[in-house]
């Protein structure tokens, strides 16, 4: 067996997604590791050594997930709803705004080590400190603004408290290297911010230090949707570039034959990288993997790119089982297979005797890129729910801006802060990199939420690429094997999301950029409010019916009718239809959801669906119509006329977008 590293690598990292993204019982984790162990070890002595050791380490995970889950999990999880006076460590610590701070901290309750999240006002503790207060505690949930559970899951944390009396902090007034690198970041982060104080200084730092604070929200926005994230976020994804960045520049030198300076240099760059960024848990285990990886050319043949990335990953999720469910990890790891397998087999077909050094490490560079971005599209369609169909030129077009730009700041970042040439360069480039994004991130249609109505094509479009690309290269087989699989795993994806998801309840929000449909759903009931009739959104809520295998809605509303197209509303199948003639009166759809003119109230949660210009004291306020930025609305405002300018945190635009949230 050649993959011997990957295979266990890989098996490993699979079975602990199995286990922990579905939070599967202890005794089933049990009992597909006995199952899948025995299976394994007969079909290895059967020589069938792949499959055998596939089920074998996936089996292993299994019980490994089982083990935390009864030593560790439950007992935290028991914790839900208790009060206790705690005092903890504080290990990382956030400033969304400048009086707020969010503190994830260690502390010992009821004999076990919790971690646990805090969201309070700034009691000026920092990483290495103590805290010292009365918490409540109740589960990390996922929700609209942000899916806090999944993101503190991968770091082992499954509580959040709040302070029920006011937190005292305890300095450590011990030397901490953390703290005199955070002062640092923090100083360079004033230079930059002083000499931009805008978007461009933001960018900077979004760029150079991870930190996206100050970002503008139509930026931030602009930013996903031109799929320019792994620029503006320095993550496992942005430290795997730019480590084969400057290999790439380490190749135009006479090291290039020189593997272990190569390599020194390599090591040396990523760890002042993972310190200088606190070693934060994604840019610490991009890091290992990285060194792992180039390390594997000391000891193994060339070819053997997957033994060590497969290797890497498995001393990373040997030491922290939770990293399996970290973003991070995941882009690194997709993101590497891109640059160290894709790359170099698509590098041989452009290699000739008469190519410069010069043109070829440039070539190269950029086809790394490439089948960077390509390889974790996947992965980001599922992880942030949805994909920029602009991202492949927007990372074309961006690299040599963001390539110079980052080399400058660390040249001031070297300087200590000193050296404004460098700071200048990185303005100027960040500014047009800050263009350039606005410009792909305001195309309509740059940016597709993923649902049913554009899973089915992607994964049709795979096939077909994957069997194609076998014609081509006459391994009919292995093309048509490999479209199978791709349409398994993408199906398998698809269905563990809408499991995971099968006792919420759901807002969807559906624009063809003049009406909009409202689709609101649990497993029995289902409300559906639209803004205008029009053969398109007519055909919107026929697309809901078939794709979560209605028979019928629950309650169909239609605001206004000026397209002459009631008639097609009243034959769309549903038990009760309100048109725009209709008197205002209240239903209760199925006890869950109680209905009164535009407005739906789910437990503590009112929605409300009305013209821009008559704010409501609703939590949730979706607005059509043309107009900019809301900012008499009270609660949360969702644009669904033209794409206004979203001012506020609360604001967010579904003009031309599908758009899926889960209420509490």
């Amino acid at each position: 067996m050649k993959l011997k590293s990957a295979v266990i690598g890989f098996s490993y990292l699979a079975g602990l997604i199995c286990a922990f993204l579905p939070e599967l019982n202890p005794v089933y984790s049990f009992i597909i590791m006995a199952a899948g162990g025995l299976t394994g070890i007969v079909l290895i002595r059967l020589r069938k050594p792949d499959v055998g050791v596939l089920l074998l380490v996936s089996g292993i995970a299994f019980g490994v997930y089982g083990f935390y889950r009864t030593s560790e999990i439950n007992k935290i999880l028991l914790l839900d709803g208790q009060t206790h006076e705690i005092t903890g460590v504080v290990l990382d610590k956030t400033m969304p705004s400048h009086d707020m701070a969010g503190y994830t901290i260690e502390a010992v309750i009821n004999g076990t080590r919790t971690r646990f999240s805090l969201y309070a006002r700034d009691a000026g503790a920092e990483v290495g400190d103590s805290l010292s207060f009365e918490a409540r505690f109740s589960l990390l949930r996922d929700n609209t603004a942000f899916a806090e559970a999944s993101y503190y899951m991968s770091r082992g944390v499954f509580l959040k408290a709040a302070a029920v009396t006011t937190p005292v902090a305890y300095k450590n007034d011990s030397f901490s290297l953390t703290g005199l690198i955070r002062g640092f970041n923090e100083r360079l982060k004033s230079r930059i911010m002083t000499a931009f104080p805008n978007d461009t200084g933001a960018l900077i730092c979004a760029v150079f230090m991870g930190d996206k604070s100050a970002l503008s929200p139509s930026l931030s926005q602009s930013i996903t949707r031109a799929g320019a994230s792994h620029y503006a976020s320095v993550s496992g994804l942005h430290l795997t570039l730019m480590a084969h960045m400057f290999m790439s520049v380490l190749g135009l030198t006479r090291l290039r034959v020189m593997r272990k300076l190569k390599f020194t240099f390599l090591t040396l760059m990523t760890l002042t990288f993972m310190v200088f960024f606190n070693l934060s848990p994604s840019v610490t285990r991009a890091g290992i993997m990285l060194i792992v990886f180039y390390g594997g050319e000391l000891f193994m043949r060339r070819g053997n790119t997957l033994n060590s990335i497969g290797f890497a990953a498995l001393i990373i999720l040997l030491v922290s089982p939770y990293s399996c469910l970290d973003a991070g990890l995941l882009l690194s790891i997709a993101g590497t297979i891109g640059i160290g397998v894709a790359a170099p087999a698509i590098n041989r077909h452009f290699e000739t005797s008469r190519t410069r050094p010069v043109i070829k490490n440039l070539r190269e560079a950029f086809i790394m890129n490439l089948c960077a971005n390509y390889t974790t599209l996947p992965l980001v369609a599922v992880l942030f729910g949805g994909v920029s169909l602009v991202s492949a030129i927007t990372s074309i077009i961006l690299l040599p801006f963001f390539t110079i730009m980052l080399t400058a700041m660390v040249v001031f970042g070297l300087s200590a802060g000193l050296d404004g040439m460098s700071l200048l360069v990185a303005g100027l480039l960040s500014r047009l990199m800050e263009v350039l994004i606005g410009f792909f991130g305001g195309l309509k249609f740059a940016y597709i939420p993923l649902d049913y109505a554009f899973v089915l094509p992607w994964v049709i479009a795979s096939a077909v690429f994957i069997t194609l690309t076998g014609l081509y290269y006459k391994r009919v087989i292995a093309g048509v094997r490999a479209a199978l699989i791709s349409i398994f795993t993408l199906a398998l994806m698809v269905i563990s999301t809408e499991y995971l998801y099968l006792d919420k309840t759901r807002l969807d929000i559906y624009t063809d950029g003049t009406s909009a449909c409202i689709f609101l759903r649990n497993r029995t009931n289902s409300v559906v409010i639209v803004t205008n009739d029009g053969r398109r959104t007519a055909q919107a809520v026929s697309d809901f019916i078939s794709g979560n295998f209605l028979d019928e809605i629950s309650l169909l509303i239609l605001i206004n009718s000026t397209n002459n197209s009631l008639p097609v509303f009243e034959a769309i199948p549903s038990l009760v239809f309100v048109s725009p003639d209709c008197e205002m009166i209240t239903y209760d759809v199925g006890g869950v959801f109680t209905v009164t003119g535009n407005t739906v109230s789910y437990n503590d949660t009112k929605i409300n669906v009305g013209h821009i210009r008559e704010p409501s004291n609703a939590d949730i306020n979706i607005t059509y119509n043309f107009s900019v930025h809301a900012a008499e609305f009270p609660g949360t405002v969702i644009h669904t006329s033209r794409r206004a300018e979203a001012g506020e945190q609360n604001e967010f635009n579904a003009y031309y977008e599908r758009i899926s949230w889960i209420l509490e």
